[in-house]
């Protein structure tokens, strides 16, 4: 049995990490520290975030002015259970939104609803 395992088995062996009187605590000791244990089922995946696109502090100093009418920000909305969702554009200047319903979840779809919105 290796260390580490030892040290959880003492700390969750009197239920979830109680010590007993007189015992020294070794949970700093441990990679989780302070962390109960979390069944199989029920954890969560770390997913890492790689942003797609050019970044927001690069763009032109006059579009974070906002003085100019015509500069569109444009967010999807994902629904409940990730199904199809909204697209919103809005005006930085005059703050004018436009919401438009998405047919699905693919680039493609946003795309056509973003220009459809903007021919109108």
């Amino acid at each position: 049995m290796k260390l580490s395992q030892y040290i959880y088995s003492v700390v969750h062996r009197e239920g979830h990490g109680h010590l007993k009187p007189y015992y020294h605590d070794l949970r700093p000791y441990l990679k989780r520290r302070y962390k109960r244990r979390v069944k199989k089922g029920l954890r969560k995946s770390r997913r890492i975030f790689k942003p797609r696109g050019p970044s927001l502090e690069n763009r032109p100093i006059v579009v974070g002015e906002r003085k100019r009418v015509g500069d569109w920000e444009t967010n999807t909305v994902e629904s409940v259970g990730h199904k199809r969702g909204l697209n919103t554009l809005v005006d930085r200047k005059s703050g004018l939104v436009i919401i438009s319903r998405l047919k699905d979840r693919t680039s493609q779809a946003t795309t056509e609803a973003i220009a459809k919105r903007l021919r109108n």
